[in-house]
């Protein structure tokens, strides 16, 4: 019996310095910076870093890094708008506003047609006498077609190569609408 009273005498000693151990550093910290800090805490272990990538006609293209729930519109404002150039048709049919922003996610905004001067400002706009080759087209000009964005056009890109127009349709997102809407737009070469 004496030595179960004794092992537990040791045991409340040793946890009653560990204790006032931690107090005793976490007060300190507190003395040199003003704030409690605790490891491992909630907070810390909930924020995550996210990164999205925007290039275009956005005023501050570039990495974006966030922690919280982003949107779309809210990383519009981050990189200080739309340019003057930007294609409100495609903002407009192309991406939605309100969706939440994943990471690593990257969005393109391409250029609109002058049509006032007659000039075209934009390396999105095809050709329309020619045809898109998914084997071998950019990103640019994969999102020119009729449905296709950022996403969709890296999911392209990374299931080449193609025998027929019809293998995109292993594409995920692809199905026979949007297949449709394209098929007369693309080409395998």
């Amino acid at each position: 019996m004496k030595n179960i009273y004794k092992l537990h005498l040791i045991v409340n000693i040793l946890l009653t310095l560990l204790f006032s151990l931690g107090f005793y550093l976490s007060f300190k910290q507190f003395e040199e910076t003003g704030q409690f800090k605790f490891i491992n805490s909630p907070e810390e272990d909930t924020l995550k870093r996210k990164l999205v990538y925007i290039t275009g006609e956005v005023n501050n293209p570039g990495v974006y890094e966030f922690t919280e729930e982003l949107r779309v519109a809210e990383l519009i404002q981050k990189t200080g708008g739309f340019t003057e150039n930007a294609d409100p048709n495609y903002i407009n049919k192309e991406i939605n506003l309100a969706a939440i922003i994943e990471d690593e996610e990257s969005f393109y905004i391409p250029n609109k047609i002058n049509i006032e001067n007659g000039t075209v400002e934009s390396s999105t706009i095809t050709n329309t006498s020619s045809l898109i080759d998914i084997n071998s087209a950019t990103q640019v000009e994969l999102e020119t077609l009729i449905g296709i964005g950022p996403s969709l056009s890296y999911r392209i890109i990374d299931n080449r190569p193609y025998e027929t127009i019809e293998d995109i349709l292993n594409v995920p997102g692809i199905g026979e609408s949007k297949f449709n809407s394209i098929k007369n737009d693309i080409t395998v070469n």
